[in-house]
């Protein structure tokens, strides 16, 4: 009787694990579905907002093709971008490629369908310009998700003959939302959607330091207006980039900025004082040339230190100047027609050489 009650048990004991266990397996498998299904707000490999000014620098030096590619970089708040200004038609327009950290994968997507959207609505709308036609371009690259159109121009207005190509395409990857709008002259041979698109997510995918190029081209972008008449041409050389134009009739050949990348701080440091004495030496020693003086000014302006030395006269204003911003040794020459630009003006043109230092 004993033996049989306890094999009864043993029986019902068995039946009681095998449904425990089939439980366990539906409750693993069920949240297993769960996970693949919500993986729009796994946090692998989230990209903090700090790296974006990174991701857009990357995108700046990385990418060559068609579209006009002279770009700045900017940051703020979540948002770190690669822009340039361009005419278009008689109006001036921002260009860019921009990168937005979001708080999770799903809402970096919402963000991306959102954009989505409006850009299918446009395509399914077409361009009210005669000559404008716009095509979608739906191929997603290396990111989680990407959609976009493109526009060709091809009209005769005014006796004016217009062609280009503009690019409007976003994407999502990670908790990353991507964001673009890109302009060139010219027609897709000049200018081919997919190398732009690629460039944005090999520029994810790896971020590069602000290089001094970089620097130079925020410089050519963003100095005050009252600085001169040209527009500055960026030129690379070893570790040392230069904004500059030609000065036809003056004392001096070029105006210009240069930032070189030092190996320290310290490197940078020493190139400055070395500068800053030979400045000091020349106001010390005085003009020789009648009726121009020289003075000295110690003008930081966000930058670590900063030191120049100008000179005035009733026919123009021409200035040098040197400072350093961590590991960047910057130099300066300053050359304006006229006497009305002077010592006022020096702090909003330092000011953007530290605001391009600073990208």
């Amino acid at each position: 009787m004993d033996d049989r009650n306890n094999k009864g048990v043993s029986k019902m004991s068995s039946k009681v694990i095998a449904i425990i266990a089939s439980a366990l397996v539906v409750v693993v498998v069920a949240s297993a579905l769960v996970v693949a299904v919500d993986n729009d707000d796994d946090d692998d490999g989230k990209v903090s907002a700090g790296e974006l000014t990174d991701v857009a620098n990357a995108f700046a030096e990385g990418y060559s093709g068609g579209f006009k590619n002279n770009f700045v970089i900017d940051t703020d708040g979540d948002t770190a971008k690669a822009y340039y200004f361009s005419q278009n038609m008689g109006k001036s327009t921002e260009y860019y490629v921009s990168y937005t950290a979001c708080n999770s994968k799903g809402d970096a997507k919402g963000l991306f369908e959102a954009q989505k959207a409006q850009f299918e609505a446009k395509v399914n709308a077409g361009s009210a310009m005669e000559g404008l036609r716009y095509f979608e371009y739906d191929d997603i690259g290396s990111f989680d998700g990407g959609y976009g159109y493109y526009g060709v121009c091809d009209l005769v207005l005014g006796g004016e003959k217009y062609n280009f190509v503009t690019l409007h395409y976003s994407a999502y990857s990670k908790n990353v939302f991507i964001d673009c709008s890109l302009y060139s002259d010219g027609n897709l041979e000049v200018a081919p959607i997919a190398p732009a698109v690629k460039a944005m997510g090999d520029a994810l995918d790896k971020p590069v330091k602000t290089t001094v190029k970089t620097q130079a081209n925020n410089f050519a972008y963003t100095c005050p207006s009252d600085f001169g008449e040209k527009t500055f041409s960026v030129t690379v050389d070893g570790n040392t980039a230069k904004a500059a134009y030609a000065v036809d009739g003056g004392m001096i050949n070029e105006v210009y900025v240069s930032f070189t990348q030092c190996g320290s701080e310290n490197e940078a440091k020493e190139l400055f004082s070395a500068q800053k004495s030979k400045f000091e030496d020349k106001v010390k020693a005085g003009s020789t040339m009648s009726g121009l003086t020289y003075k000295g000014f110690d003008l930081s302006s966000g930058l670590d230190e900063g030191y120049g030395y100008y000179g005035d006269t009733a026919r123009f204003v021409s200035v040098h100047y040197s400072a350093y911003s961590k590991n960047v040794f910057i130099d300066a020459v300053f050359f304006v027609f006229g006497s009305s630009w002077g010592e006022h003006n020096f702090p909003a043109v330092v000011g953007a050489i530290a605001d391009a230092a600073d990208c």
